[in-house]
């Protein structure tokens, strides 16, 4: 019996946000696991939840995606009470555009529109 058994959700959800993010910027695993300094195996294991990943690891991940870990490992379903406006209608328009069968048009502009606003350099432009 596993110890803390929502740990397993927890690396599962973790690696899909990898995924999906890595996804909206077109990396491949092998081309984010050498940006990110990490072994392309170990990276595709953690995007399948099957293995955790350290922070430091996660701190290189969101640098190579021009992110903060606090924005790589946002969790919507955990947090979105929390979401800022921009978040809620970004994810209402990704979850339209499944709904829809568009989301491979719409969704694609809309992972962009998330990516340029969690973008750090994004931020600060709109300071």
């Amino acid at each position: 019996m596993q110890r803390f058994p929502y740990m397993r959700d927890i690396k599962k959800q973790v690696g899909e946000r990898i995924r999906f993010l890595r996804g909206g910027t077109g990396l491949s695993v092998n081309k984010l696991a050498l940006l990110a300094d990490m072994d392309p195996s170990q990276l595709s294991k953690v995007e399948r939840g099957l293995v955790g990943i350290s922070i430091e690891s996660l701190d290189r991940i969101a640098q190579t995606l021009e992110m903060t870990v606090s924005e790589l490992t946002h969790i919507p379903s955990i947090a979105a009470n929390e979401a800022s406006p921009k978040a809620k209608q970004v994810s209402a328009k990704l979850l339209k555009a499944s709904s829809d069968g568009e989301l491979l048009d719409e969704g694609l502009s809309a992972i962009e529109a998330v990516l340029k606003a969690v973008s750090p350099n994004a931020r600060k432009a709109n300071e």
